[in-house]
């Protein structure tokens, strides 16, 4: 009788042991997620740190258009013909996140964005196995963003402003109109660009580029200080709704010549030619029309004056979502399973010691 006690407490010292870990990791699962983030539950499989967003994904390609404009400092007729005549389209895929603003980033934008521009002659890109700093990894991807760009992992959300003034209006249909000139901060990164040199001994033909926030640079025409040249903040206009979205920026672009590794042998020998000219001003313009992703995207309110999403990636009440099926609806289900694995683990270690 005796030992029968003993098994007993210890089946219930068992239980009660199995019983506060799951307890434990059901506390864990809720602190997990913070409804007040801009942020999903972390409970779908194959969601991917992009994806990471409440909002909108739509899908495109784009073709922005390079133009170069002039050589700065450099009069017309020592300008390289190969580069003061370029121009280029490039060819995109594309995908625009339309995102619930983020409590981090101050400012009254009822929302903010960013493009994600992959280049076609890369190949195909997984987005969804992008991981954390994805914007800063050095592969050759394009960004255009609204606000701080928002790759960081969960624990590192920094604080930042954001980067237009957008103005908010609905138009007739329910689609949202969004309208806005950069407030004086760079809201762009860009790969490097194919261009040709006038020097190939010296330069590659490859280019850094930048969008420019703003520049001022000084033009000659035949030979002549025309004075400066002051550049447009970039400039975009977004156009979204449950369907579909459509955006266009313009901006201008500063690009530099990338030297040979051996470029000192170059610039040491006299009997080789160099190029002192390694940089060009010019503009960029595309057009983004893109369809909804509704694989990734939250469901998309237009019965409000600004953008309102019903947060379901992750919670089970859409079922063209990702994750559909595996979110925190079951949790429920999920945790009579744990205490039924619990009460098992108990009954087979009382049939052990019988």
């Amino acid at each position: 009788m005796l030992a029968f006690r003993h098994m007993l407490l210890r089946a219930f010292f068992l239980f009660s042991f199995i019983t506060s870990v799951i307890a434990q990791e059901e506390e864990e699962e809720k602190k997990e997620y913070d409804p007040t983030e801009n942020r999903r539950p972390e409970n779908v499989t194959g969601l991917g740190d992009f994806y990471s967003w409440v909002g909108s994904y739509y899908n495109a390609t784009v073709e922005a258009e390079f133009i170069v404009d002039f050589t700065p400092y450099v009069e017309p007729y020592k300008q390289c013909e190969e580069v003061r005549n370029f121009s280029t389209t490039v060819k995109y895929d594309a995908i625009l996140s339309v995102l619930e603003h983020q409590k981090e980033n101050p400012g009254n934008n009822s929302l903010q964005f960013w493009l994600t521009l992959m280049p076609q002659t890369s190949g195909p890109t997984n987005v969804s196995d992008l991981g954390a700093w994805w914007m800063r990894d050095g592969e050759n991807r394009s960004y255009v963003y609204s606000a701080q760009p928002l790759d960081t992992p969960e624990y590192r959300i920094f604080n930042g402003p954001d980067y237009f003034n957008f103005t908010t209006t609905q138009v007739s249909g329910g689609a949202y109109n969004i309208t806005g000139s950069l407030a004086g901060l760079e809201a762009a990164t860009w790969q490097n660009m194919k261009m040709p040199v006038c020097n190939i001994t010296e330069y590659k033909d490859e280019w850094e580029v930048m969008i420019l926030d703003t520049g001022l640079y000084f033009t000659q025409d035949e030979g002549l200080w025309t004075g400066p040249v002051e550049y447009d903040y970039p400039k975009t206009s977004l156009q979204f709704d449950n369907k579909t979205a459509n955006l266009t920026f313009e901006a201008f672009w500063h690009a530099n010549a990338i030297k040979q590794p051996n470029y000192r042998e170059v610039v040491d020998n006299p009997s080789l030619p160099t190029w002192r000219h390694s940089r060009v001003i010019g503009r960029v313009s595309f057009n983004f029309s893109g369809v909804l992703d509704k694989y990734h995207s939250d469901i998309l309110s237009l019965d409000n004056s600004l953008p309102l999403w019903q947060r379901t990636v992750g919670f089970g009440n859409n079922s063209a979502n990702i994750g559909y099926g595996d979110t925190p609806d079951s949790r429920g289900e999920r945790t009579v399973g744990r205490v039924g694995l619990a009460f098992m683990a108990v009954i087979v270690s009382i049939g052990i010691v019988l």
